[in-house]
């Protein structure tokens, strides 16, 4: 197959998930703003100064008024900002923006996949496109636009493994690999400022990094890796720093809290 063929077959594997996900799910467009949390959402997500945007990196989900937990999610408020901004209080735009968010996961998701194969293969990227964007896990996601954190944190974690550069040789980046790599980091730290399962994109970086790498010996792998991944390490470590000022702590809830899942592990 020609290079061109096959560039010709990943553009459509890529795309055929996202017209399949704006097809099935088209009918979420019809819905009305469900869930308890969207409407607290909306109201702490708008933005009506500049004050307001600054405050959207400082702030508590709700503005504190999540009531099961501390968390920080700043991108989230920004997406409820631009939603309200552009539809008001119109459903179908939010719904609209959950269903794009899907759409390019679909299409991300191919790429990671043809990534990780081969750049020849197509059709097993393809599959797996079609089971992410058609499973039935996603009727817990698309008609609440509450709970667009969950695609947002998917959709930074498969940018950031598309952006990431392979290490190969134990050798130092060059100058647009490492612009690539400023860029899967970039959006480790917008998977983790979506939600809190977005610090995985950071390890799925620093894994393709190291499994990726041809050095010789586990030693100059891990070297090479984390030479690789430091960008991604460092903007995940000050995010996580602006998490811990903004919550004035680690946050989270009783469920997701460390200590007491380790004191429940007996």
């Amino acid at each position: 197959m020609s290079r061109r063929a096959s560039r010709v077959l990943l553009v459509v594997a890529a795309l055929l998930p996202a017209v399949v996900a704006l097809v099935v799910w088209r009918p979420v467009l019809d819905l009305a703003l469900l869930g308890w949390d969207t409407y607290p959402l909306i109201g702490a997500g708008r933005i009506a100064s500049l004050g307001d945007l600054a405050g959207t990196f400082t702030e508590e989900l709700m503005d504190g008024g999540y009531p099961l937990g501390r968390f920080w999610r700043p991108v989230v408020h920004l997406s409820f900002g631009l939603d309200h901004a552009l539809w008001g209080m119109d459903p179908s735009g939010y719904h609209a923006t959950d269903l794009a968010l899907l759409a390019l996961c679909g299409a991300a998701l191919v790429g990671v996949a043809t990534r990780l194969l081969s750049r020849g293969a197509w059709l097993a990227p393809l599959i797996g496109g079609l089971l992410y964007v058609l499973h039935p896990v996603q009727l817990e996601i698309l008609p609440v636009a509450a709970r667009r954190a969950e695609a947002l944190a998917v959709l930074f974690s498969l940018l950031a493994l598309l952006a990431q550069p392979m290490t190969r040789l134990a050798q130092p980046l060059s100058e647009q690999r490492r612009g690539r790599a400023w860029i899967a980091g970039l959006c480790c730290a917008l998977a983790v400022a979506s939600k809190e399962t977005g610090a995985m994109a950071t390890g799925f970086v620093l894994a393709l990094a190291l499994a990726s790498s041809q050095a010789s010996g586990w030693g100059s792998r891990v070297v090479t890796a984390l030479r690789a991944a430091w960008p991604s390490l460092l903007l995940f470590g000050l995010t996580f720093v602006a998490r811990f000022a903004a919550l004035g702590g680690l946050g989270g809830s009783a469920e997701s809290s460390l200590t007491a899942n380790f004191a429940a592990a007996p």
